[in-house]
């Protein structure tokens, strides 16, 4: 277990500054979508709140909203504090933890992001269903295109170990995906590209 952990805390050291990075990032970009989020509120009140409720409707909401509060998860992900974790500790040694609320807010990151993958989905099947006049045909090939994202997502999920790593960083992600499936996994999305594109 101790070794495990000296394990983790080196390779938390060596991406340090690609961890802070993404820090920086994901505040950014979140407010971003924020920002855009309450300049369009008013619109939104006006076309959709005020309209009868349908099926489109609810897409529009879990997609809307689903994301925003997906990232204040993901912010509070980023920066949660591990109070018997200081900085100077951090960079000594092997402290790394498996903490109960790193791994509690990373699972309900995780099902916010496939709630918001089954809207985009159902978003996407809905808009080729009306461009195509009402066909279902088309539906079937793009149904399974929209479902990539989540099964690959799943698959990173059961494969990742949610750990504090100390100010600044929060909650990161040990990953213990074999190199091969990776390696076969990105070779093989390259040769699929390449075919493709001949």
């Amino acid at each position: 277990m101790l070794d495990s952990q000296a394990s983790n805390s080196r390779e938390i050291l060596a991406n340090y500054p690609r961890l802070l990075t993404e820090n920086y990032f994901i505040v950014a970009s979140s407010a971003l979508l924020w920002y855009d989020f309450t300049l369009t509120l008013a619109t939104e009140y006006r076309r959709i709140w005020q309209r009868e409720f349908s099926g489109a409707t609810l897409v529009y909401f879990s997609m809307r909203y689903i994301a925003v509060i997906e990232r204040i998860v993901l912010v509070i992900k980023a920066f949660v504090l591990n109070t018997n974790v200081s900085l100077p500790m951090f960079l000594q040694g092997p402290l790394v933890t498996c903490d109960d609320r790193c791994g509690g807010i990373a699972h309900v990151d995780d099902a916010l992001v496939f709630m918001n993958y089954a809207a985009f989905s159902a978003f996407v099947c809905l808009r080729v269903y009306g461009v195509c006049s009402r066909n279902w045909k088309p539906i079937l090939v793009v149904l399974p295109l929209t479902l990539v994202g989540p099964i690959l997502g799943l698959y990173e999920a059961a494969h990742y170990v949610n750990v504090h790593a100390g100010p600044p960083c929060g909650c990161v992600y040990i990953y213990d995906i074999s190199p091969s499936v990776t390696s076969n996994g990105i070779g093989g999305l390259s040769w699929i590209f390449s075919e493709a594109t001949r």
